[in-house]
């Protein structure tokens, strides 16, 4: 099957890219820059500006999309979920007039009716308009891995530079993990499976939850360092890092992720996982990274 990635060149995409091809199918990168490796086609997206046409997708007789890509270069709220939104839509658009008719989404579980960040809003929307066009959900719980960006990087930066780490309140917030590896696997399945479940949003991740606390004490043990921690009031690291954004916008984490941090789902549902894909290997431990400079 020949299967589009938005996306590709980024830590999911890659990971994804690399699993479409252990198993025998044909992936194409959608991304700003092309793929590494030269034997994976290549076609041009910036969600801002740049999209595929419909008749890129015939030409190379796509038969999938799988999109991870997310625009986050703009520090401005307005801007930042329009580039997402109407690069979502131009997309979703080219792929359905070339036919394509397995349409998966890759969203977050930042994501649900209630959340409060923007980019849960956002990925809501994304979510929507891959529902409209008969398209599926999969939304994810904390991606990670060796070389991790997003969250799970900032939290091994601060693990490995600060010998203080602060924890957002006392540290007991707890995270719902998946590796990237599995959830790699997880989209192969169900992107090539026989029926595809389209019009389903299904959870992906291990239904057992890890304290963020643990979870750095776990990445500082892998590295062979000793970390105290210091338990910071959630609103005092949010106003810290909007006055960083106010002088320095698009450097550093960001506020948002704070509040998608805090106003997580309260309730998360793991049923449709586990009828969609039984054989979902589950937990794989939250081990550290190793030290530099040890494979």
């Amino acid at each position: 099957m020949r299967v589009a990635v938005s996306g590709g060149t980024g830590f999911l995409g890659r990971h994804i890219i690399a699993a479409l091809r252990a198993h025998g199918h044909q992936p194409v990168s959608l991304s700003r820059r092309p793929f590494a490796e030269n034997e994976v086609p290549y076609l041009p997206l910036d969600l801002a500006s740049t999209c595929p046409s419909a008749e890129d997708f015939r030409r190379l007789e796509i038969e999938a999309l799988i999109h991870c890509a997310w625009d986050f270069s703009s520090p401005n709220t307005a801007q930042y979920g329009r580039a997402n939104i109407e690069g979502a839509r131009r997309l979703v658009e080219a792929a359905t007039q070339a036919g394509v008719k397995r349409l998966l989404d890759i969203s977050s579980m930042s994501a649900f009716p209630g959340c409060r960040s923007t980019y849960g809003h956002t990925k809501l929307a994304v979510e929507a308009i891959f529902a409209d066009a008969g398209g599926m959900v999969l939304r994810p719980g904390l991606i990670w891995g060796e070389n991790a960006g997003g969250i799970v990087g900032t939290l091994d930066g601060l693990v490995r530079r600060l010998p203080v780490v602060p924890l957002i309140g006392i540290g007991n917030h707890a995270l719902f993990l998946v590796h990237v590896e599995d959830l790699a696997e997880l989209v192969c399945r169900i992107v090539a499976a026989p029926v595809f479940p389209a019009g389903r949003v299904v959870t992906a991740a291990v239904d057992e939850p890890v304290p963020l606390r643990r979870i750095l004490e776990l990445r500082a043990q892998g590295l062979g360092v000793a970390r105290a921690f210091l338990p910071v009031p959630w609103r005092l690291i949010w106003l810290l890092l909007r006055a960083v954004e106010t002088v320095a916008p698009g450097r550093g984490p960001r506020s948002d992720s704070v509040l998608g941090f805090i106003y997580s789902d309260p309730a998360p549902r793991f049923e449709a996982l586990h009828q969609l894909a039984p054989g979902f290997r589950g937990f794989r431990r939250f081990t550290a990274p190793a030290p530099a400079g040890v494979n």
